[in-house]
């Protein structure tokens, strides 16, 4: 066989094997998210529109691609749901549940964190990138329904977001 074709099934084979963990990403987002809403929309849509607009820019980093379509799904799981640290890493990886929990604000979180949270969510490449494009999305969906006290919150965490990250 030659280097092209294997090459080409190995390309393939990658791919099946990394569709497969962001297949299991929507399994968990459809399971613990179920019956939530954004807004008056299933959470899930919410959940996919950050994936999208990830997908959107995946050409701006080095990141693993289905690292970030993983994360950027399951963003708010740990924030929002009782989902335990260790399926995560039983399901994916250490890597993948520590930019979860970079990115989850702490139960008792309180504005007087929210420099700590922003600079947590910086020191993790994963985690800042989805936490980027959900912030964008929330963004977009404040300024649609003309919320003016959300649009200011997230142009400022847009805001902050960059001014914190430092790409390694």
């Amino acid at each position: 066989m030659s280097r092209h074709v294997e090459d080409a099934k190995s390309r393939e084979l990658q791919a099946m094997q990394d569709q497969n963990q962001v297949s299991k990403a929507f399994q968990l987002i459809q399971t613990w998210h179920t019956g939530q809403l954004y807004g008056d929309r299933p959470y899930v849509e919410h959940l996919i529109e950050v994936l999208k607009s990830c997908e959107a820019h995946l050409h701006t980093t080095t990141l693993t691609p289905w690292k970030v379509r993983v994360v950027a799904l399951l963003h708010d799981l740990f924030e929002d749901t009782e989902c335990p640290f260790d399926t995560i890493v039983e399901i994916f990886s250490m890597e993948i549940a520590l930019a979860l929990q970079a990115i989850s604000k702490p139960r008792s979180y309180t504005k007087r964190d929210y420099a700590l949270y922003i600079t947590t969510v910086c020191a993790n490449p994963l985690a800042w990138f989805a936490k980027v494009h959900d912030t964008e999305c929330n963004l977009t969906n404040s300024m649609l329904e003309g919320n003016h006290y959300r649009i200011i919150r997230y142009s400022t965490q847009l805001a902050d977001l960059h001014k914190g990250y430092r790409p390694v």
